[in-house]
């Protein structure tokens, strides 16, 4: 008798035991490659919920109690060295989030950090992420009112103040935390921070030394767009409203995206109502300096394939990547139209293999190659049981070649590309979610973050802008000549293209594209003493550049 309760007592603790301590993560590896670093950031494959200490914060233990990863990140900060990665938490909402900073050579963790979300007495939808004065991280957000109506913990509040949390971006130690006072009627009164109406959108921007709140919606069969450049304590120092006029009835999407810290690109897709015909829609985009004054515009719709609902995948490298969905002969096919800044298509990519059936699992991700004049695009796969990892190239005419099928093992992983991301010196790094199937029947979503560095060798991709050209020989100014600040290049005319700034050993230093400018201002503040080099190449190779030296003192 005794005998039996003790075996009892031992089956009963280790069932608790079992219930307590999930099985940890195991990781993936590929069949017959070994990329330069694999690195696992989140880890939610483990049984349960968060892990909570006795001050109801989250143990560091790699984070391997999260319920569910979400699948998309605020944004790869890529800073000299290092990525840092501010990445969303939780269940059905965002109840926290991971921070980690990595080194690029090594994929190492140089730091990491979170914040949790989950006992707030009202919600955080963190927004932007971006490194400040100061070497500062700032993530910035939006934070519910206490007069919402909405009863929590409701997430879809109608009202919010601007939330921000300041890091030391060397340690991650959090050196401040602050929202604006609702109570103070001169702070910036915000809406909703997210939607699923796709006429209305939100957006928090750093703007010199504050912040930049831009929101819109259809008012009167226009768009209105309002602007409201905020001070460091979110007050509005200035208000702009800007009206655009859409050419159908039907909105289908519109969009806002922070190409770089002097630009805006606003995207808006109209269509007829219930009709799919070609001429039905259209499709335009709209470039406006931070004060919304109109640049340009342009109306993409005679070089897009006709697609009920358009979206914008990626705006870096001087380029835009429109994807979309064509019914091709009663077989629905993802395409990847490629534009440059100034509107120009080069190249319809659709998402087929070589027979012309379209590939079944998922949406790729795309990314414009800097030096190449195709793109990547990774994306994920299931052949006899196995997942794979796929990468493709295009040649810049809408052919693709496979370059590598990687087989992950063991098969209980899935890896679902979501970003991807070119260094100056052409390599790759991919961030992607590993789902693992052996804790489905535990968990939602069980996913975590990992970061895959591809050698641009590995690929077989170009390295530098080659000095292959059809035109003239061009001569820049640049000065002053030493500096220590600022370097100002002038061109004899307005200049569209790529300036690489590399060291005596070659290695770039310092990529910036170029959009209609002929006298650009270059920080070089960063970088260390000594000799360096200057190229520009225009685009679409018309002329290049002698390339010059300079020195910083």
């Amino acid at each position: 008798m005794k005998k039996c309760l003790f075996l009892s007592f031992i089956f009963l603790c280790n069932y608790m035991f079992s219930q307590t301590n999930p099985a940890p993560y195991q990781n993936f590896e590929f069949d017959d490659y070994q990329p330069k670093w694999k690195h696992v950031s989140l880890d939610s494959s483990s049984i349960g919920r968060y892990v909570v200490s006795g001050e109801d914060t989250l143990y560091n233990d790699g984070w391997s109690h999260i319920s569910r990863a979400f699948n998309y990140s605020y944004g790869l900060i890529v800073n000299n060295s290092t990525i840092i990665s501010v990445f969303p938490t939780g269940l059905n909402f965002i109840e926290g989030g991971f921070i980690e900073k990595l080194d690029i050579e090594t994929g190492n963790t140089v730091w990491n950090n979170y914040f949790d979300l989950r006992n707030n007495d009202r919600k955080e939808w963190p927004f932007y992420s971006y490194i400040g004065n100061d070497n500062k991280l700032e993530i910035l957000g939006f934070r519910q009112l206490y007069d919402d109506p909405l009863p929590l913990p409701n997430p879809l509040w109608l009202g919010a103040r601007l939330s921000n949390r300041e890091y030391d971006s060397s340690t991650g130690v959090l050196n401040n935390f602050y929202f604006a006072d609702e109570f103070n009627s001169q702070t910036c009164r915000m809406a909703n921070s997210f939607s699923a109406s796709p006429n209305v959108g939100t957006y928090l921007f750093p703007y010199q030394g504050g912040y930049q709140y831009i929101e819109h919606k259809v008012i009167g069969g226009k768009i209105e767009i309002s602007s409201k450049i905020l001070n460091d304590s979110s007050y509005v120092i200035t208000d702009t409203t800007y009206y655009v006029k859409y050419h159908y009835p039907k909105i289908e999407r519109s969009k806002l995206f922070h190409v770089n810290k002097d630009s805006l690109l606003f995207m808006l897709h109209s269509k007829k109502v219930n009709d799919n015909e070609p001429d039905s829609m259209e499709f335009k985009l709209y470039w406006f300096d931070r004060n919304f004054n109109k640049l340009d515009s342009f109306n993409l719709s005679t070089d897009l394939p006709y697609s009920d609902n358009y979206d914008i995948m990626s705006t870096g490298n001087y380029s835009i990547i429109v994807s979309g969905i064509k019914n091709l002969q009663s077989n629905f096919v993802q395409f990847y139209s490629i534009f440059d800044f100034d509107g120009d298509l080069k190249e319809t990519v659709y998402w087929m293999d070589d027979d012309n059936n379209p590939f079944l699992l998922g949406f790729p991700n795309a990314l414009k190659l800097k030096y190449d004049k195709g793109s990547l695009f990774f994306s994920r796969d299931k052949q006899s049981g196995n997942w794979y990892l796929k990468i493709h190239k295009s040649d810049g005419n809408g052919s693709l070649t496979e370059l590598k099928s990687l087989k992950v093992t063991p098969n209980n992983h899935e890896i679902d590309p979501i970003s991807s991301y070119q260094l100056d010196n052409g390599d790759i790094i991919l961030q992607c979610l590993d789902r693992n199937f052996d804790y489905y029947d535990k968990l939602e979503d069980p996913t975590a973050q990992v970061f895959i560095y591809f050698p641009a060798a590995d690929l077989g991709l170009k390295t530098v802008v080659e000095d292959v050209f059809t035109g003239e020989t061009k001569k820049m100014t640049l000065y002053p000549n030493p500096t220590s600040e600022n370097l100002f290049v002038e061109f004899p005319s307005n200049f569209n293209g790529l300036i690489q700034i590399t060291d005596v050993l070659g290695k770039i230093v310092l990529s910036k594209n170029i959009r209609n400018n002929s006298k650009i201002t270059i920080d070089i503040s960063k970088l260390t003493k000594g000799l360096y080099w200057l190229k520009a190449v225009e685009k679409e190779e018309k002329s290049i550049y002698r390339t010059q030296k300079f020195v910083v003192e």
